[in-house]
């Protein structure tokens, strides 16, 4: 089985069901499954055949979900990019990558217009979903009028490349996993045997596309014959919990930096959210805080989802166990299996903390032209994302922080995750990171950054003190700034490598 199939079951069994809604524009599985053929076979009449790697940079929406559907069913293999990355982000990784084809919204003709001039294998390659007045670029809307609605006629194998998901950021080695059909559709799998996705739910998508957990939600509720809500534009707080209200949404998913900002709307009670099934949390660390918010003003039936874009699900953490089991991330989710080992590989005692490893049948297995990390990272079908944990008798797993942001203070290792989940349960904290700065003395210091919640106030000192009264001596930040804001990836994560170069570049002797 591979993706398109799945889309083109549900056309046969429920042709009439809507598959998804955007703003005024809704698809029936029937209509969804009829323009990704004459997508895909519009593509392979411009030559983008089996094999073919094609830059997908579209705004979340049914477009992007569109392409990513039609290359599958040719065997294409899919790109996704960041739609708000700027020139020599996009041409950097087209190179890379090897793309010889692009699909992208009117915002990036530019810049596709430019590389052509400079990636000869993109010509006649571009296509572009706007307003097109360039003979160099085809027009998405007439590819589809003007190709067959019948299945390509293209064998693709389970086995065979999807997508490329970029891993890393704009800066370093890029990182693509490579994702075959068959890992999403386990995926898939884990998904619904955890959560119960089925063909009532109504998801409410409002995370970008481009990354796994936005993406793979989305077409998980696609394979199961649900309906796709897309919300799109700048996430908005009261907007999407107007959208849950009035579409009845019943599983939704969102990264901590979402719920932060929900639990600040000072009417959240007059919105009513008991129409979700399942709400949970994935991307980042999700503090005690936000999930006690969450499940006492929105609703009791949040999750929080420790996932990657190597290997899908990991662990799960459900609404019995969220307040219960602290600041854990839950137990290994269905078909995967996980190990805490040692520098040497052998696995340590429970409770005791070593570097995370798991497996499974959606497990990428390598990253793409990159031995290097692929050698470092992947080993006989375990993935290492890099992550420092341990795990209680009960099989809950407990992230301390990641391997290369651990502190090392005087030969004495520090965890930021357990100083930043301190510090943020200051009433005045909206959220803070934590980072090793260098130390003749003890060879790395601690360093935090804190962004206050709006309207509130606090002092160095009282931080400070609020620390001495909560942590060891040698665990409390030797340098403490405020920030109105911490750089982060469009995943939600913060970017702790580029906070440290900040502060580096401005401490500089």
């Amino acid at each position: 089985m591979n993706i398109g199939d799945g889309l083109r079951i549900n056309a046969r069994n429920r042709p009439n069901k809507v598959a998804l809604r955007e703003g005024d524009r809704s698809l029936t599985y029937g209509l969804l499954n009829q323009r990704v053929n004459r997508l895909a076979n519009g593509l392979r009449s411009l030559n983008i055949e089996k094999g073919t790697i094609v830059a997908v940079i579209l705004p979340s929406g049914r477009e992007h979900l569109e392409s990513l559907y039609a290359l599958g069913k040719i065997g294409a293999i899919a790109l996704p990019i960041d739609d708000r990355w700027g020139n020599g982000e996009v041409e950097r990784t087209i190179r890379f990558f090897s793309a010889s084809a692009a699909i992208f919204s009117d915002e990036k003709t530019e810049t596709f217009l430019k590389l052509e001039q400079k990636i000869h294998r993109l010509r006649g390659h571009l296509i572009c979903t706007g307003k097109v007045d360039n003979p160099e670029i085809t027009s998405y809307e007439l590819l589809v009028e003007g190709s067959s609605p019948l299945e390509p006629e293209c064998s693709v194998d389970e086995n065979d490349t999807f997508l490329i998901a970029l891993s890393s950021g704009t800066t370093g080695i890029l990182k693509g996993a490579v994702i075959t059909h068959r890992n999403l559709i386990f995926r898939f799998i884990t998904q619904i045997v955890e959560f119960g996705f089925n063909s009532s739910d109504i998801f409410l998508n409002v995370t970008p596309m481009h990354h796994g957990g936005g993406r793979s939600h989305c077409m998980c509720h696609l394979f199961v014959g649900g309906t796709l809500t897309v919300l799109g534009g700048r996430f908005d707080p009261a907007r999407t919990l107007m959208a849950i209200e009035k579409e009845r949404i019943t599983t939704c998913f969102m990264v901590p930096t979402m719920y932060h900002r929900i639990l600040q709307l000072p009417d959240l009670s007059r919105y009513d959210a008991r129409s979700l099934r399942v709400l949970f949390s994935s991307g980042a660390p999700l503090h005690t805080s936000i999930r006690q918010g969450v499940m006492e003003r929105v609703t009791p039936n949040f999750y929080d989802y420790y996932a990657s874009v190597e290997g899908g699900g990991i662990c799960l953490l459900k609404p019995q166990d969220m307040l219960r089991k602290g600041d854990s991330v839950g137990q290994a989710v269905f078909n995967t299996e996980i190990r805490i080992v040692d520098e040497e590989g052998r696995e340590v005692p429970k409770g005791s903390v070593g570097e995370v490893m798991y497996k499974g049948p959606g497990t990428a297995r390598k990253y793409y032209k990159n031995p290097k990390a692929t050698r470092e990272c992947f080993s006989d079908g375990w993935f290492l994302p890099g992550d420092l944990a341990r795990m209680d008798d009960d099989g809950f797993l407990y992230i301390v922080g990641r391997k290369k942001d651990m502190i090392i203070r005087g030969g004495v290792n520090i965890y930021p995750a357990e100083i930043e989940e301190i510090l943020q349960s200051h009433p005045a904290v909206y959220e803070s990171a934590v980072i090793g700065i260098p130390d003749k003395e003890y060879g790395e210091e601690i360093a935090a950054f804190v962004v206050l919640k709006p309207g509130k106030e606090a002092s160095q000192e009282e931080i400070l003190q609020f620390c001495k009264e909560n942590l060891a001596a040698y665990k409390r930040p030797k340098v403490l700034e405020f920030v109105p804001s911490l750089p982060k990836a469009t995943s939600g994560k913060i970017m702790k490598r580029q906070l440290k170069e900040n502060y580096l570049a401005a401490n500089k002797k």
